[in-house]
């Protein structure tokens, strides 16, 4: 399966190879996922697909991994961000 971009599950999921070294190190591990990208729109449904079809492909649909977050956050314009000064 490939998202709007191009990107295939193999490519979205080469990081969840951390998963075996997140259990033996005291870690988190933090996956943060984009909805709605200016550049690459992909919908929480997209991401959802997406990850399931990487997990099953991993051969970890059904595991549940501790220490592992999945956060979906709703992309903004360059012109969006606000900026903290220093001082």
């Amino acid at each position: 399966m490939a998202l709007r971009d191009g990107a295939s599950v193999k490519q979205l999921t080469i990081w969840r190879i951390c998963i075996t070294f997140a259990e033996r190190v005291h870690a988190w591990l933090l996956s943060v996922y984009f909805l709605s990208d200016p550049h690459s729109p992909t919908t929480l449904e997209e991401w959802h697909s997406a990850l399931s079809c990487a997990n099953a492909e991993l051969g970890i649909k059904d595991m549940s991994v501790s220490c592992a977050v999945e956060v979906f956050l709703e992309a903004r314009e360059r012109g969006e961000l606000r900026y903290a000064r220093a001082g």
